[in-house]
């Protein structure tokens, strides 16, 4: 056979060799046309074969797996062959609890000492393909979960422990110290490195120092991963994001404090807001005690002492009030040894409230009322009294009507606060606090301001009354009580008695600014007898009640006990019918004296007497243009019509030239 034969056997040796190797390459490809395959997964088929997606190529390496990342796509091997190929992401997560209290961790901070559960989920797969866990610590160096447990383990003294195979899912496998709460089987692994039963934590291998650590999930070929294999050890390091967790590692200790002001006006609300450990407890403390709690929103902080437990958000915003001026210092103790852990600062401004009272006196049961300014920068204000012998206390908050606007504030203090607590006459000192609820130091030491009023004893008296009232005519008697809405009325006359007639057929009685007024209507003066009547007019005093009263002619009494009259079976003092009027009248003044009766009274007496009218004497002769005064007295009141006729006494003829004396005047 010659050369060029024995050439042309070879090359078609190798034509064939090569459309059959070609064959069986094509044949491996378009058994995965379809699929989904991730980078990193191990397909020894696909080794050394290129993909295509637009202007993106990715090539299989020897090991049989693309080492990415890659713009993910519908990758081609040719026309009729493709797949899916998609970067890998381990979803990774991480929790921690303190008495109770579940947090994540995620981007956040986690506490050491703090239970830690971390949870890994699988791509593609209900088994776990991940061998092991990447940590990066604060400094940059990098070290694997499975290393650190192992040195804790041989730490620990429990080598014999430690699993054949010291991988991530070994540990996961079996049933070792320093684990819980295993889950495996759906994609997920979860565990927890926590305190075991020879009291050693795994954490604090895990985080040798405050600082932010980064984890990312190992995957691998192991005979969990039910068909999807990765190359062993393979991390996608250049990917950021679900497969990436990331938080910052702190001390029980780590706790901070922060102001949403650096200087605020004395009694206004500011904010602090803590951060730190979720679940612990921690205590609020202030150099100045005038600093008051005002509200933590939903969270629950004891206003009294400051402790609280911090949610699950690490985080709670509260809000005071300073009570005093100067520099305050608000800390935050989280170890309860009675020291701050971290403090913050603010500058309380101070204010200024001022006060006057309407009047320098008022009669015990009337309103005080009083006005004033307020600069401290807290709208509520509230309001105490101290006298002689008299201890400091608050007037209660619905004894008081209370308004302000743009720093200006006016109240009025209920009269019947006053009736209440029943303080003798004298000088009273009102302050005005922004302490809802304090001592009269705490007062005095807060931002606020006093007025002196005085308060006198009520009274009654009569300004003006007839002394004679005419049958038939309508009577006024006018008169003052201080500090009452009402009054009793008594007449008394030769067998007759009148009482607070309330129909106003016989009588009116109205009271209005500590004024009355008592009308006898004409039905009654024109419908008894002329004489003498006695009038007695009462006063309820303190507590607002008349505490003796008639009941037809029946007088009765009964005392006012914690501030209420009960009339209900109250005894019959007398009968007036059973007295002569004087001492029916005297009797009932009597009553009103007792000791345990606190009214008091006024009284007068008058005459009803038939209308008459009286002319002075008049001159017997006049002069002619002289002025002619005719004059009289009357015991009509004041409006009733006088009517003066003068008649002549000559009526004979005279001459016209002659200057007569008849005449004739009607005057009225």
């Amino acid at each position: 056979m010659n050369a060029k034969k024995i050439m042309g056997a070879v090359l078609v040796a190798l034509l064939a060799a090569a459309l059959f190797v070609g064959a069986g390459a094509a044949a491996n490809e378009a058994a995965y046309n379809g699929n989904t395959v991730f980078v990193g997964q191990v397909i020894p088929d696909l080794a050394g074969t290129t993909w295509t997606y637009g202007e993106n190529k990715v090539t299989f390496n020897a090991g049989g797996y693309i080492t990415g990342p890659v713009v993910e796509g519908k990758y081609q091997f040719n026309d009729t062959i493709s797949v899916n190929i998609l970067n890998p992401t381990v979803i990774i997560g991480a929790v921690a609890e303190e008495n109770g209290v579940k947090y994540n961790v995620a981007g956040s901070t986690y506490y050491i000492g703090t239970n830690l559960t971390i949870s890994l989920q699988s791509p593609a797969t209900n088994k776990t393909n991940i061998t092991d866990v990447l940590i990066t610590n604060p400094d940059g160096s990098k070290v694997k979960f499975s290393e650190i447990y192992i040195k804790a383990m041989k730490m620990a003294g429990l080598s014999a422990q430690i699993p054949s195979e010291p991988y991530f899912l070994a540990l996961l496998k079996n049933d070792v110290p320093g684990f819980a709460d295993i889950a495996n089987g759906t994609g997920t692994a979860t565990f927890t490195p926590g305190v075991n039963a020879n009291d050693f934590n795994l954490t604090k291998l895990m985080f040798p120092v405050s600082g932010t650590y980064k984890f990312q999930g190992i995957l691998g070929n192991n005979a969990e991963t039910d068909g999807v294999t990765f190359a062993d050890g393979f991390l996608l390091t250049d990917l950021v994001g679900e497969d990436v967790l990331t938080f910052n590692v702190a001390t029980k200790k780590a706790v901070t404090i922060t102001a949403d002001v650096d200087s605020i006006l004395q009694g206004k609300r500011f904010s602090v807001t803590i951060i730190g450990k979720p679940g612990a407890d921690f205590q609020l403390l202030f150099d100045k005690t005038e600093v008051e709690i005002y509200s933590a929103g939903a969270a629950s902080i004891n206003a009294t002492d400051g402790n609280f437990t911090m949610p699950n958000t690490g985080s709670i915003t509260v809000y005071l009030k300073a009570l005093t001026d100067g520099e305050t210092t608000i800390g935050v103790d989280s170890d309860a040894d009675g020291v701050a852990d971290a403090e913050v600062e603010v500058t309380i401004i101070a204010g200024e409230i001022t006060a006057e009272a309407e009047k320098e006196s008022y009669y015990i049961g009337n309103d005080v009322e009083l006005f004033g300014t307020n600069t401290v920068g807290n709208d509520d204000l509230y309001f105490y009294i101290k006298g002689t012998n008299f201890p400091f206390d608050k007037i209660p908050d619905n004894k008081v009507d209370y308004e302000v606007e743009n720093g200006e504030w006016t109240v009025t203090i209920d009269g019947s606060y006053f009736t209440d607590v029943n303080p003798d006459a004298g000088s009273y000192t009102i302050y005005v606090s922004i302490l809802e609820n304090a001592g009269q130091q705490a007062v005095e030491d807060a931002a606020h301001a006093t007025v002196v009023v005085a308060l006198k004893q009520p009274f009654i008296s009569v300004t003006e009354a007839p002394s004679v009232v005419v049958s038939g005519t309508e009577t006024v008697f006018k008169g003052n009580a201080e500090a009452a809405d009402k009054i009793g009325v008594y007449i008394f006359g030769t067998n007759k008695f009148l009482y607070n007639e309330t129909s106003d057929k016989y009588m009116k009685i109205e009271v209005k600014d500590s004024q009355f007024t008592i009308t006898l209507k004409k039905n009654f003066t024109g419908s008894v007898d002329a004489g003498q009547y006695f009038m007695v007019v009462q006063h309820p005093m303190y507590d607002k009640e008349l505490n003796v009263w008639a009941e037809n002619t029946l007088i009765k009494s009964a005392e006012t006990v914690n501030g209420v009259m009960n009339p209900q079976g109250a005894p019959t003092l007398f009968d007036v019918k059973d007295r002569q009027k004087a001492n029916a009248a005297e009797a009932l003044c009597q009553a009103i004296d007792s000791e345990n009766i606190d009214d008091m009274y006024v009284k007068l007496s008058f005459v009803v007497a038939a209308p008459q009218s009286i002319i002075n004497p008049i001159p017997e002769t006049i002069a002619q243009g002289e002025k002619l005064t005719i004059s009289g007295s009357t015991n009509l009141g004041k409006g009733e019509l006088v009517t003066v006729e003068m008649l002549s006494t000559a009526f004979a003829a005279v001459p016209k030239a002659t200057v007569g004396s008849a005449s004739f005047i009607s005057l009225s």
